[in-house]
């Protein structure tokens, strides 16, 4: 009841309103320390590669410019480190074989950035954006605006991504060997004995993988000589080995009840890295 301005003839309603008004924003505090207490972000240690860039954008990204996703409307972090080398380009000869060149003028870049974020078995994911190794993007570093790529993608503190154990409900243990026939040098380095290959279309953990052969990318080119087989500069196939727990099927194996066999078409995401490969061998243990 309120009398003469009072709660109960006692409590200031304005008094009452504003301790009301107090209680709230406290509550509100306490809500979100425990219910983020769980999702604090991850610092993350991004790469930026480009292959060729004019050497007066390339003076102009210094260690502590700010990073901006021109593409993703994205704050990156700080810029930590600027490494410089040779531009990369590529020709083609009269005989038709790639060239691997530089050009006078430019260079290539590599810019690492600290990054806050969230680390995922795809790569990272930064304010709602996915980013993943070969993510094609507009960088702004300071005053410069380049286009490139991401070259790679770590945990600070070298974590562990957050792998969870292995199925073991399966029958059988399988090694399922897969083979990707080009991809830039870089991605195809950046497959590593130990990461998790993850099906990125059937949503299914492939394996960790045991072993790793990255080798030349090879091509083909008619000459007056004749069909030529060369390795293409810049490029590199990948075969990668993965151990699994699956169930035995008429065509290969069932893994979290997807069916895989030789010949399959796979989107693998290894670690930090994307890759489009096909199962060449199934081996049952």
């Amino acid at each position: 009841m309120i009398k003469d301005g009072k709660l109960f003839g006692k409590i200031n309603v304005i008094d009452f309103l504003v301790i009301l008004l107090v209680v709230a924003i406290i509550a509100a505090g306490v809500k979100f320390v425990f219910f983020n207490k769980g999702n604090a972000p991850d610092t993350l240690i991004m790469k930026f590669r480009i292959e060729e860039v004019d050497n007066f954008v390339a003076e102009k990204v210094h260690v502590g410019d700010s990073l901006y996703d021109d593409t993703g409307e994205n704050d990156l972090g700080k810029v930590i480190d600027v490494e410089t080398d040779e531009s990369i380009s590529y020709s083609v000869s009269e005989d038709g074989l790639y060239n691997m060149t530089s050009r006078e003028g430019y260079k290539s870049m590599i810019i690492t950035g600290e990054v806050q974020g969230k680390k995922t078995k795809l790569g990272a994911e930064i304010k709602g954006t996915k980013y993943g190794v070969g993510h094609s993007m507009v960088l702004r570093a300071g005053d410069a605006k380049l286009y490139l790529r991401v070259y790679d993608i770590k945990l600070k503190d070298n974590e562990d991504d957050g792998e969870g154990e292995e199925d073991t409900d399966k029958k059988i243990n399988a090694s399922l060997t897969l083979y990707c026939e080009e991809e830039f040098d870089f991605v195809a380095d950046s497959v590593k004995k130990g990461d998790i290959a993850f099906d990125m279309l059937k949503n299914t953990k492939l394996g960790k993988i045991t072993d790793v052969v990255v080798k030349p990318a090879e091509d083909f080119a008619v000459t007056v000589e004749g069909a030529q087989k060369y390795e293409k500069d810049g490029f590199s196939s990948v075969e990668f080995k993965c151990e699994t727990h699956a169930e035995k099927d008429e065509k290969g194996v069932l893994i979290n009840g997807k069916s895989y066999h030789i010949g399959s078409k796979v989107t693998v995401s290894a670690g930090q890295t994307r890759v489009s490969a096909v199962i060449k061998n199934i081996e049952i243990k």
